[in-house]
């Protein structure tokens, strides 16, 4: 059975914002799309750029120093100069609390 952690209340992050957050392994970004919510490793593999400082265009996030384009859905790279895809994390909601899978090996 999947493990969560709770990680933050809905109301912190508004419409069309984007929040770093710690966990074990890595800084994780959790962005509200519409009401829909979206995680991923923060640190872009390219210059480890905090992408929660970037700009959400869609359902794509850019990174605020060099410019490449993430799927927030998927984690995939659109474009670089990175040319890694980023992780993407399970995420529930409940009674208002967001809450993130965590990953096995910090089972």
């Amino acid at each position: 059975m999947a493990k969560y952690m709770k990680i933050a209340s809905k109301t912190e992050i508004g419409p069309g914002e984007v929040k770093g957050f710690s966990m074990q392994s890595s800084p994780v970004l959790i962005a509200n799309l519409n009401g829909r919510y979206y995680a991923m490793d923060s640190a872009c593999p390219h210059a480890h750029a905090p992408l929660e400082d970037g700009i959400i265009n869609g359902k794509t996030l850019k990174c605020p120093w060099h410019g490449s384009v993430f799927d927030l859905e998927s984690g995939r790279c659109i474009s670089g100069p990175a040319v890694m895809d980023q992780r993407v994390y399970n995420l529930k909601i409940e009674n208002g609390i967001i809450q993130i899978e965590i990953p096995d090996a910090e089972k």
